[in-house]
């Protein structure tokens, strides 16, 4: 039982915090190697697709560099994570995941109707807020409100490209701006709420937003 939950190597700063804290920064942790690994490979796929495609035929940066923004980003956050600084890396990590997909959907040239699909990895990105996030009730809608916002622009910047106008572009806003508020409705059931009903206050941890 203890191997299992035992903590990585890297996370010493965490051996004196409570259990719940010791497995949210580890799966933080794996997490960032996960990321670091997959945008990695999203990088090289994507520069190798760039490169033999006839739309670019060369490297787009445009595409590349919230790519590769992101990879340098989850290191910092694997950093940050190991330092001891919890939320901060977690908060992160959401933002650096948000921010990939939609400046990768909004910088690219690629004009076929298959980029709408990229929203769906935005609500993968959502769904774990919940498990991420230890403090701040807000940031749930938060996170919901921005993606509303990129999505919007997204979606009237490219109704040619989309096919879809008039009624049909107002149906398909209001069906996806309700998809996230059903997000964050869940979402917000999800994250735990410190102070309610039988909620009992234990020691504080010294992990804190920004100070060890």
């Amino acid at each position: 039982m203890n191997k299992i939950f035992k903590l990585p190597k890297p996370l010493k700063a965490y051996e004196q915090s409570g259990f719940i804290v010791q497995q949210r920064a580890r799966f933080v942790y794996y997490l960032c190697v996960a990321a670091l690994l997959t945008t990695l490979f999203v990088l090289l796929k994507t520069s190798y697709n760039h490169l033999t495609s006839d739309i670019y035929g060369q490297l787009y940066f445009p595409v590349l560099t919230p790519i590769i923004a992101g990879f340098l980003g989850y290191f910092f956050c694997l950093i940050l994570l190991i330092r001891g600084y919890y939320n901060l890396s977690a908060n992160l990590i959401l933002v650096i995941a948000i921010s990939i997909v939609w400046f990768a959907l909004i910088g690219s040239e690629d004009k076929s109707v298959s980029r709408v699909d990229a929203v769906a990895y935005v609500f993968v990105v959502l769904s774990m807020v919940p498990l991420l996030i230890k403090k701040g009730k807000y940031l749930p809608f938060l996170y919901s409100l921005v993606s509303i916002g990129f999505f919007l622009f997204f979606v009237l910047s490219n109704q040619d490209d989309i096919g879809i106008y008039g009624k049909n572009l107002i149906d398909y806003i209001f069906y996806i701006n309700r998809i996230y508020r059903i997000q964050y409705f869940f979402n917000k059931q999800s994250c735990p709420r410190q102070g309610g009903r039988g909620y009992k206050r234990k020691k504080r941890s010294r992990i804190s937003f920004c100070q060890k």
